[in-house]
């Protein structure tokens, strides 16, 4: 009898632990879906001149990496918003998840200056584009002589004496040596 209880009981905790871990295994997909929507009827909206009737809706969109529940859960829950879409759409080749999350960010933060400058456009003011203080690196490819000097989120803000702030200013140095 006790043999019994304490063999229950190691089943029970292995398939607990197995729950738990598949929790934390994650899946070649990403999820979308729309998360949450939140009102902004306390904002004036004029289109073209014109107060615009009704309500408007701040709709938040949701992407990550699924775990196998949430993939589970996105395949089947019958929502026609709810996408799986694989990695290789999502992430450059080789990219790893800090090398995504830095490109997610400069992402955000180039739709942030973007809408700020439309808003301010709209409200008559005069804005100014921030000048780039230089060339955001996302990527480091390991074989290639840049590797040993560069690394994902290194900014690039001159060379040679000289400013950059461009691919097109960078291509200047095409060629030259690393280092």
């Amino acid at each position: 009898m006790k043999a019994s209880r304490k063999r229950r009981n190691l089943v029970i905790l292995i398939v607990i632990i197995i729950i738990v871990a598949l929790n934390f295994v994650k899946t070649p997909y990403f999820v979308e879906k729309p998360g949450a929507a939140e009102s902004i009827n306390g904002l004036k909206v004029k289109v073209k001149g014109h107060k615009v009737k009704g309500a408007f809706m701040l709709v938040y969109i949701y992407v990550g990496q699924a775990n196998v529940y949430q993939y589970l859960w996105a395949k089947y829950d019958r929502n026609k918003y709810t996408t799986l879409v694989k990695e290789e759409a999502i992430k450059l080749p080789n990219e790893n998840e800090e090398e995504y999350n830095l490109r997610q960010l400069d992402y955000m933060k180039g739709a942030q200056r973007a809408a700020t400058y439309i808003a301010y456009k709209k409200a008559k003011k005069h804005p100014k584009l921030e000048k780039k203080k230089g060339i955001l690196i996302l990527d480091v490819i390991s074989s290639m002589p840049s590797a040993k000097v560069l690394q994902s989120g290194d900014i690039i803000i001159g060379a040679e004496g000289k400013k950059v702030r461009s691919i097109d200013q960078m291509a200047a140095f095409k060629g030259k040596k690393v280092g």
